[in-house]
C-alpha cells in the first residue's frame, strides 16, 4: 500500500490491544466483544432462530422496537450456530470510524487470527479510511478461510456516515457462506436496494418476533402464572404480542389474587408498563438532554427564554431544538420500526 509503512513485527512488538491504545488513544471494551447470556427461563424461539440462520442470505436484519427480543433472538441462534461467530455490541463511541473498524478487526480476530501486519494497517488511525483501511478490510474478508457469523447489536446507534460506510463494506464483502447480523430498533440507513433485488438480504421486524398465544403462554408458565384460554388470547390481543409487555404482566399478574381476571384487563397504563416505558423514553435521551428535561418539568411552558432564567443557562435554545429534533426522530423510528418500512436515516 502506497504510503503506509508496516514494520517487520518482533517479539518486543506491542500485542493487538497495546496497539489500540497506543495509536486510537482507547482501551478496548472486552463487554463489547462478548454475547450476552441468555437468562435462565427465556422463552425459546427455534423457529425464527432456525429461519436467521438457515437462510442463504448474506445480511440480516432484525429491527424492532424496544422489548421485542431482538439481542435474545441472534443471542440464541449464535448458541445453537455450527460456526464461529463474532459479536460486537455497538455504542455510541462507534460513531468513530476508527473505533469502530478496531473492534470490527478485534471480532474479526477472535474468529480467525489476523495477521499482525494486516490488524497495524487497519488500526492506523491517520491512514485514509475510504482508499486504504476500508479496501483493505474488504480484503480481510476476502481472504477468510472459515465462514463465519458477524454480529452488530444496536446498530441504530450508528449515525456517522463514515462509520455507515464502514458497514456498508462489510454487508457488500461478505465471504460466501458467512453473515451478518444487524440488530437494532430501526432500519440502519443503508442501501440494501442491491441486495435485495438478489436475495441477498433477510428481515425480521416486530410482526415476526410479536409472539403468538402458545410462545405467550410459555412465558406466563416460565413466570409461574396460571390462566384460561380466553384470558391468555385477551392479554395477547391486548399486548399485540410485544414480549416485554408479556413479561411486564406476568410480573403484574404474579402479584395478583385472580390472575385470570386480572389479564382481561391489563392494558398498558399498568404501573409495571409505564415505568417501563418512562425508563426505555429517558434512555433514548443524552445525558445532558435528560438533565435539562428534568430541571424544566417543574414549568407550565417551555421557552428559551424562561429556560435561561430558571435555571440560570444561556442555551436553552439549543437545548430545545435538540431535545425537539431528537423526539421526532425518535417518533419516526418507532413508526417505521413497527409499520416495517424501511428507515430514511
Amino acid at each position: 500500500m502506497a504510503g503506509l509503512v508496516i514494520e517487520n513485527t518482533s517479539e518486543s512488538d506491542p500485542s493487538k490491544e497495546e496497539l489500540l491504545e497506543r495509536v486510537l488513544r482507547f482501551v478496548p471494551s472486552e463487554i463489547k466483544l462478548r454475547r450476552p447470556e441468555l437468562r435462565p427461563g427465556v422463552v425459546r424461539r427455534p423457529k425464527l432462530a432456525a429461519q436467521l440462520q438457515d437462510s442463504d442470505a448474506t445480511v440480516a436484519l432484525v429491527v424492532a422496537p424496544p422489548g421485542y427480543g431482538k439481542t435474545t433472538l441472534v443471542s440464541e441462534m449464535t448458541t445453537a450456530a455450527e460456526r464461529p461467530f463474532a459479536w460486537l455490541t455497538i455504542t455510541e463511541e462507534d460513531n468513530d470510524p476508527s473505533a469502530l473498524l478496531a473492534y470490527v478487526a478485534l471480532a474479526l480476530d477472535s474468529v480467525e487470527p489476523l495477521d499482525r501486519r494486516i490488524f497495524s494497517a487497519l488500526a492506523i488511525s491517520q491512514a485514509d479510511l475510504a482508499s486504504i483501511r476500508l479496501p483493505r478490510l474488504g480484503n480481510v474478508l476476502a481472504t477468510r478461510s472459515l465462514p463465519f457469523l458477524l454480529v452488530l447489536d444496536d446498530v441504530h446507534l450508528v449515525q456517522d456516515p463514515r462509520s455507515i460506510q464502514l458497514i456498508e463494506v462489510l454487508a457488500d464483502e461478505m465471504p460466501p457462506g458467512s453473515h451478518l447480523v444487524l440488530a437494532g430498533r430501526s432500519d440502519p440507513p443503508f442501501s440494501f436496494s442491491r441486495m435485495r433485488a438478489n436475495g441477498g438480504l433477510l428481515r425480521i421486524g416486530a410482526e415476526e418476533l410479536a409472539m403468538d398465544e402458545d410462545e405467550a403462554g410459555a412465558l406466563l408458565v416460565q413466570a409461574e402464572v396460571q390462566v384460561d384460554r380466553p384470558a391468555l388470547e385477551s392479554l395477547v390481543l391486548r399486548t399485540e404480542g410485544w414480549p416485554a409487555g408479556l413479561y411486564l404482566a406476568a410480573i403484574a399478574l404474579r402479584e395478583s389474587p385472580d390472575p385470570t381476571a386480572s389479564a382481561e384487563r391489563f392494558a398498558g397504563d399498568d404501573r409495571v408498563v409505564a415505568d417501563y416505558l418512562h425508563d426505555e423514553a429517558l434512555r433514548a435521551f443524552p445525558d445532558r438532554l435528560r438533565d435539562f428535561m428534568i430541571r424544566s418539568s417543574v414549568l407550565d411552558r417551555l421557552s428559551a427564554r424562561v429556560c435561561d432564567a430558571v435555571l440560570e443557562s444561556a442555551d436553552s435554545a439549543q437545548r430545545l431544538d435538540e431535545f425537539l429534533g431528537l423526539l421526532v426522530r425518535v417518533a419516526t423510528q418507532a413508526r417505521e420500526a413497527a409499520s416495517g418500512e424501511p428507515g430514511s436515516g
